[in-house]
């Protein structure tokens, strides 16, 4: 069982990833559909979840994505913080190796330009990519 100030901790990563996913959904969803959207994530996350087994309990659907299931995951089993940093920093990897060859360039450029417009959560994932 999760010590209850760990589940703190946990819970607060994942929430501040969520809204990142969220951000993304929002822009992508509007440029590629959200089936698109939705294959591409479900896609990233089988061949995530190998080493990340817990990436399996977020939740996708042409409505977006839902990290309810992860959050009871995370509350029930032993899941540290810098391995669920690890897990999503390897999902976002994979998931914008395949914008890149879906679309170049192009969306990743546009997620770049709005974290230096102060537009974007991707400051998360580029300061938290530096703690590993």
């Amino acid at each position: 069982m999760v010590e209850e100030h760990n589940k703190e901790e946990l819970r607060e990563i994942i929430s501040d990833y969520e809204s990142f996913f969220q951000e993304i959904w929002e822009m992508v969803s509007g440029i590629a559909g959200e089936l698109t959207l939705e294959f591409i994530i479900k896609v990233s996350i089988k061949k995530i979840s190998s080493a990340f087994a817990f990436l399996e309990y977020i939740k996708i659907s042409s409505k977006g994505l839902s990290f309810e299931g992860l959050k009871n995951k995370v509350d029930e089993d032993e899941v540290l913080p810098h391995e669920l940093k690890r897990g999503f920093h390897a999902l976002i990897s994979e998931i914008l190796t395949l914008f890149s060859i879906m679309w170049g360039e192009a969306i990743a450029r546009e997620l770049s330009n709005r974290q230096k417009n102060g537009q974007s959560n991707m400051r998360l994932y580029i300061k938290q990519k530096k703690d590993f």
